[in-house]
């Protein structure tokens, strides 16, 4: 491939045969046993969104804006759709469409997400320390960020063995956690509650009086799964993974990836049109539907709606809101309904373990297109900085901010505030992106139909109106 700077990087795409699809993965993804980027990406998103967000949502306004809900997860997915398309198609990533497009696009996006590396793992390791302050009744919400974040860094820097044992230990705990909503749920359950959280699902439009419009905002940011930034990340999954053209291209550098050959991994292909490989790709795309649609948009939604629900049934009717020192705790509630004091106990134990887990993949997520905005514009010092020293960097950048907002006393709901700006601003860079790109540089025969279009375009007026507001809001300029 010769040096990177010699690499033209945003030349015209070379045509490539799109890669056979190997049987064994249809025959485990039709079993809903892929462990493909979807039930990464679920595993990323459940977290502070559903346990914090979708909580205060349905303590604060119970059922009423559970269409907001419906909405999110509707509008979320065609953005998404079109991301994991163009990079099926071309083996690039979302960022390299952008780059693409305009490489001051790919840096906008790259200042947002480094604000967000502040904010969002900060605000989920400071949730978690409020519940790890109340679980051991010992020492402040900072220091437990504190020490939660070093064990965190440590995880990473220790290498896969350590993290394999994490992983394996966080799904018990978010077994346990899911497992126990579900319990919760059906005890708490009459027929009253089921009709009304279907009736305020249905209530498209309804604004309850006295909306916290930046609640609102961080809610339909990363209440459902998570913002802008995991259509961007799933396409980096997606290389990953080798799924469609991402077989010819190298992934960014993540938590372990093996050593890379600098710059080789981001010149990706266009398929050709013919009917090989057009069948080629629909097999492709068929496993992208199935581990998307089929594993991550169902985790997801349910994950959320049974917060929001327990939210409006256990915590709304006793005016209990989380918030403050108490954002991560007062949904202890949920279990005490049922376990009593063991509940709550129990309850917090798992909440400290799966946020602390967030903040690992919250890193992730917000890092990645950072780097590969730093290894497409600063190319001439990839030698010295490869894409995974570069993935190092980032992690001492978050890990002393982390710990910094958290010794400083800085609230972690007001961090996720601020994550709510990001995620929801990210939406309609990649609605309008992808749209671009995907006519721009895939094949028309490989494009999405009318529809898939206009949803998409959709989607980017959905979430601009809603971060418009909220800004208008916040400058008091409407009610």
């Amino acid at each position: 491939m010769g040096k990177n700077e010699e690499i033209d990087i945003t030349g015209p795409l070379q045509e490539k045969p799109v890669p056979k699809l190997d049987p064994e993965i249809m025959k485990s993804a039709s079993l809903l046993a892929l462990l493909g980027p979807g039930i990464v990406s679920a595993a990323c998103d459940i977290g502070s969104g559903e346990i914090v967000y979708c909580s205060v949502i349905g303590a604060s306004y119970g059922f009423s804006l559970a269409w907001a809900l419906v909405a999110a997860a509707f509008f979320k997915w065609w953005p998404g759709m079109e991301a994991a398309r163009y990079t099926l198609c071309t083996g690039e990533s979302a960022m390299h469409a952008f780059y693409r497009i305009n490489k001051w696009l790919t840096g906008v996006i790259a200042i947002i997400c480094l604000i967000m590396i502040l904010s969002g793992p900060g605000g989920v390791i400071g949730a978690a320390g409020t519940a790890a302050a109340a679980l051991t009744g010992w020492g402040t919400f900072g220091v437990w960020a504190a020490i939660l974040t070093i064990l965190g860094a440590l995880v990473i820097c220790l290498g896969k063995r350590v993290y394999s044992i994490m992983e394996k230990v966080t799904l018990i705990t978010g077994a346990l956690m899911i497992g126990g909503m579900v319990l919760v749920g059906a005890w708490v359950t009459t027929p009253e509650t089921l009709f009304e959280f279907f009736k305020g699902a249905v209530s498209f439009g309804y604004i309850p009086p006295g909306l916290h419009w930046g609640v609102m905002l961080s809610f339909l940011g990363f209440g459902f799964g998570s913002g802008g930034e995991a259509a961007i990340r799933y396409t980096n999954l997606i290389k990953e993974k080798g799924w469609g053209m991402g077989k010819y291209t190298k992934g960014i550098a993540g938590l372990f990836s093996k050593e890379e050959s600098p710059g080789e991994y981001m010149v990706g292909f266009k398929p050709s049109a013919t009917s090989e490989d057009i069948e080629n790709y629909n097999r492709w795309f068929k496993v992208f539907l199935i581990d998307a649609a089929g594993v991550m948009w169902p985790m997801n939604f349910f994950g959320a709606a049974i917060f929001l629900y327990l939210g409006a049934v256990i915590l709304h009717p006793k005016g209990l809101v989380p918030s403050g020192i108490k954002i991560a705790v007062t949904q202890a509630e949920y279990f005490r309904v049922v376990m009593g004091d063991f509940g709550w106990y129990l309850f917090l134990f798992l909440v400290v373990i799966n946020l602390w887990d967030t903040w690992i993949s919250a890193f992730d997520v917000w890092a990645r297109p950072v780097i590969d905005f730093f290894t497409m514009s600063l190319r001439k010092f990839i030698k010295v900085l490869d894409a995974r020293k570069w993935y190092f960097i980032l992690l001492a950048y978050c890990t002393i901010g982390s710990i910094w907002l958290g010794l400083g006393g800085v609230l972690p709901g007001e961090l996720l505030l601020i994550l709510g700006w990001g995620t929801v601003a990210l939406y309609p860079i990649v609605s309008i992106g992808m749209f671009i790109a995907n006519r721009r540089y895939i094949p028309k025969e490989y494009r999405g139909g009318a529809l898939a279009t206009i949803l998409n375009l959709l989607s980017a007026a959905f979430f601009s109106f809603f971060w418009v507001f909220n800004l208008l809001w916040t400058l008091k300029l409407i009610k």
